[in-house]
């Protein structure tokens, strides 16, 4: 898997919502996805 790069605007989020970086990282190589409409998904 390619490593996660955060963005300046993705980063400056995690203190303004409450969340680290190893959340984010766990979550989107721990959670599942799946196809909520034709050509969408959700995680």
């Amino acid at each position: 898997m390619k490593p996660i790069r955060f963005s300046r605007h993705a980063s400056g989020y995690t203190a303004k919502r409450g969340f680290t970086v190893a959340e984010v990282e766990e979550a989107i190589c721990t959670g599942k996805w799946g196809v909520a409409d034709l050509y969408t998904y959700y995680f």
